[in-house]
């Protein structure tokens, strides 16, 4: 192998790895496995799953209580390209003053979760949301908008609002399909 083509291999290499510790370490820690879920303890953290899709089939787990005033949150999980189909452990924390504002917006299925749908039951639990502000068009709801399949458990949310100006506005989960399970909610 020429000189030329092993330094333009070991470059790619090297990008390569980079780029797969660049996603690891958009986290507080852990792997996205369900022995290893991704840490979630900064409000930086959860932007970051609402901002990339690559994630939305992990694991996660919130490890202290957050307060999202003042950052710009986009929903986790979308119909058109990708539903979150993982796990989320609130792990008894709360998610205060979460805004997400898409009221003319084309996407439907606004909340913190937008649209949750897995093969493999995805599933959200223990987790608390305090004075949410959710606006968008259809299927609103704080903790989900669109809840397909799946179980939500031990949820709640707590003051705030939640608006739709069209169809499936619900205070929790704006619509559910099929035979998701939302228990002790």
């Amino acid at each position: 192998m020429e000189r030329r083509q092993y330094l333009k291999m070991m470059v790619l290499g090297s990008m390569l790895l980079w780029g797969t510790e660049t996603l690891q370490g958009q986290y507080s820690g852990g792997s996205g496995t369900p022995a290893d879920p991704y840490l979630i303890a900064t409000p930086g953290d959860l932007k970051t799953i609402g901002d990339d899709s690559v994630h939305w089939d992990k694991h996660f787990q919130l490890t202290a209580d957050l307060d999202m005033t003042g950052v710009v949150m986009t929903p986790i999980g979308h119909y058109y390209t990708a539903p979150f189909s993982g796990a989320f452990d609130g792990d008894g924390h709360t998610i205060a003053n979460l805004t997400i504002n898409l009221p003319d917006s084309s996407q439907v299925q606004v909340g913190l979760f937008g649209y949750v749908d897995s093969a493999f039951e995805s599933t959200i639990f223990n987790l608390g949301l305090i004075d949410p502000d959710i606006t968008g068009r259809s299927s609103v709801g704080a903790l989900a908008g669109s809840l397909t399949s799946g179980t939500v458990w031990a949820c709640y949310a707590q003051g705030g609002s939640v608006n739709g100006w069209r169809s499936h506005v619900g205070g929790l989960v704006g619509v559910t399909y099929a035979d998701p399970m939302m228990n002790a909610c």
